[in-house]
């Protein structure tokens, strides 16, 4: 009896140390850190709980109860709560703004199922990084997607663009905004691409080129709150609150 509570103690060393391991190549690579200890242990508790949530999914994953794999991010030190509070939009703060609202015509049947992906319109992941831009993401995500369907052009759009000009739109940054007044910027301005205006996850100086335009928006719509427009939808430049 003394040797296996011996070696289940030696497994709980074993973990705790793996923990700790795995909590210092997460401070190292993404560039952690914290007002004092007492935080840093509180940030650990939490990141060991997110440990146990991905080893617990991604099991799941390996016997087929998932579709996806998870791994450790940069926001692996984060309770969802905080997640959701710092990078997510949240449904109130969202106002029902746009040119005017798109309704579902009569007799046009949206198909069962459909995915932009498979027609090319999608383009790959981004990261806004330790930053409240998800307005920004969301709006250049909807304008790629645009310009793939109707001028089969795959072209990234530049988020710290809308980041440093928008501010007279309302949006701030890394501090939220909207992706109406984002296009609301866009179709009086136009907007750069990502390589001419690369993301830095902050907000900087406005150095928009009118010369590097690559688009802009026209009339800006939002959706009816039936599924039938939302169906219908599917795949335009509009602004939808879920």
């Amino acid at each position: 009896m003394k040797v296996l509570v011996v070696f289940a103690l030696v497994l709980v060393a074993v973990q705790a140390t793996s923990d700790e391991e795995l909590w210092h190549q997460f401070k190292v690579e993404h560039g952690k850190t914290y007002r004092d200890l007492y935080e840093e242990k509180q940030r650990f508790t939490i990141f060991q709980s997110n440990l146990k949530t991905i080893e617990e999914h991604n099991a799941k994953y390996e016997n087929g109860e998932e579709s996806y794999f998870m791994k450790v991010t940069q926001f692996a030190d984060m309770t969802p709560e905080e997640f959701q509070d710092f990078l997510l939009l949240s449904s109130k703060s969202i106002p029902e703004v746009g040119d005017a609202i798109w309704e579902a015509e009569e007799g046009v049947a949206a198909p069962a199922s459909f995915d932009w992906r498979e027609k090319g319109a999608v383009l790959g992941v981004k990261n806004q990084g330790a930053c409240g831009s998800c307005w920004a993401f969301s709006a250049t995500g909807c304008l790629e997607g645009q310009l793939a369907i109707k001028q089969k052009k795959k072209i990234s759009l530049s988020e710290q663009n809308l980041m440093d000009c928008s501010s007279s739109y309302g949006n701030g940054a890394c501090n939220g905004g909207l992706m109406t007044s984002a296009f609301r910027y866009v179709h009086d301005h136009g907007i750069n691409t990502e390589a001419d205006y690369p993301y830095e996850t902050k907000k900087g100086s406005c150095r928009f080129n009118s010369k590097k335009s690559v688009t802009k928006v026209g009339k800006i719509y939002s959706v009816a709150k039936n599924e039938d427009a939302l169906k219908e939808i599917i795949g335009w430049s509009i602004y939808m609150e879920a």
